[in-house]
């Protein structure tokens, strides 16, 4: 296994050194990107020669040269080639990483690697967040099955704030009502009977989310509960009070926005165009991607590219990962074939009623038709239903 990966790391290391000085081999000629020895002439010499610095094409070892082409069809052509070169070195810098949910699952639960947490949180939330503690989510699991498309992750940072990150695959009607219950949850479990309320926790809801939920302009979008006057619209002023350790206290003003009410972060991926403005951007850029491209320098992001890596696997880990990857399309189909079942289900019983209420009860021949057509031919049925006197001309 150890000379394997030996073996690819070296083959890894002389593609490079070859797209670094890219030639191409073909059937009888080879094209280079920087000139031969032999054309290395001083450019007043090119130009009377007529001859271009830039592609040199020979045959075999520099013998019989290949006719050269046009010199615009020439450009166009080293152009490409150049680009192809471009694409692929970027493809080798950007190592591929194991999915999000897979390492919210596995690898984020370790504390060690605390601090791809702390990365990602203090660009979402523009300011250093330290992770203190992990806390047991609704969906905490470390094995490969799904849950229902959603997982789920809590921590605790320096501060005292619970963060809940979740990430979901698939539309749900009531998203929005289930995140308020999620934070809700989290208040009540973390205020013990008697405790003043200004002990109150601080929860904020980032969700990471794989559909479109609802429509908008932007990728991601944020809320808060605002406290503001009915007539001028300007906020409320408000006092809190702060504790020294002496027993005294001070009040001081409060942004309960920020301070008191639950916070929501939601980051759609696939509106994200991959175009990099902001901290924050790279990591929507590797949730999307699940890659890093050596140019990103937001907080420990590097250290997500080295420790997501899926080349760092180890062979029992990257089995259990690649049997979670086959469970993903499966489940994804199972949800949707559930889906396509209930919408035909409800079709047939709306047409149902439709017939019984213009032709009466109905034999059976036409409800085992009902139960046997498919979506199509019942929108065609339900269709012919006002147009027909008699019940057999519905389906024929």
């Amino acid at each position: 296994m150890c000379s394997n990966r030996k073996a690819r790391e070296k083959a890894s290391t002389i593609r490079r050194e070859q797209l670094e000085n890219p030639v191409l081999i073909g059937s009888d000629c080879q094209i280079r990107t920087s000139p031969p020895p032999d054309l290395a002439i001083r450019p007043e010499q090119r130009e009377k020669n007529g001859s271009s610095p830039d592609l040199a094409i020979r045959r075999g070892q520099g013998k019989n040269h290949c006719p050269e082409p046009d010199s615009a069809i020439r450009r166009e052509q080293d152009e490409k080639l150049l680009q192809k070169y471009k694409e692929a070195i970027i493809m080798l810098e950007e190592k591929k990483l194991i999915r999000f949910d897979w390492a919210i699952k596995t690898v984020l639960r370790d504390k060690a690697n605390f601090d791809v947490l702390e990365g990602f949180l203090s660009a979402l939330l523009r300011e250093d967040v330290e992770v203190v503690e992990l806390l047991e989510s609704e969906s905490q699991q470390e094995t490969e099955h799904q849950k229902f498309n959603r997982v789920d992750l809590m921590v605790k940072d320096s501060r005292g704030r619970f963060t809940i990150i979740e990430i979901q695959s698939e539309t749900e009607s009531d998203y929005m009502e289930r995140l308020l219950f999620g934070t809700s949850k989290v208040i009540v479990d973390n205020l013990k009977l008697g405790e003043p309320y200004r002990k109150v926790a601080k929860v904020v809801s980032v969700s990471i989310l794989y559909f479109n939920l609802g429509t908008g302009d932007d990728y991601v979008y944020y809320g808060s509960t605002r406290v503001t006057g009915l007539h001028t619209g300007n906020p409320l002023n408000i006092r809190k009070r702060l504790d020294s350790p002496d027993g005294s206290f001070t009040l001081r003003k409060a942004d309960v926005e920020k301070e008191v009410f639950p916070e929501y972060y939601l980051i759609h991926t696939e509106r994200f165009r991959d175009e990099i403005g902001s901290d924050l951007d790279e990591w929507i850029y590797m949730l999307k991607n699940e890659s890093v491209p050596e140019s990103f320098k937001s907080r420990n992001i590097d250290r997500a590219r080295e420790k997501l890596s899926v080349l760092k696997m180890k062979d029992p880990e990257r089995k259990r990962y690649e049997r979670y990857l086959m469970s993903v399309p499966v489940e994804r189909d199972i949800i949707e074939t559930a889906e396509a079942k209930g919408h035909k289900e409800g079709r047939a019983s709306l047409l149902r009623k439709l017939l019984e209420n213009r032709f009466g009860p109905l034999p059976e021949w036409a409800c085992e038709r009902l139960g046997e057509a498919d979506p199509v031919t019942l929108e065609d049925w339900a269709v012919r239903v006002m147009e027909n006197r008699e019940l057999e001309d519905v389906f024929k």
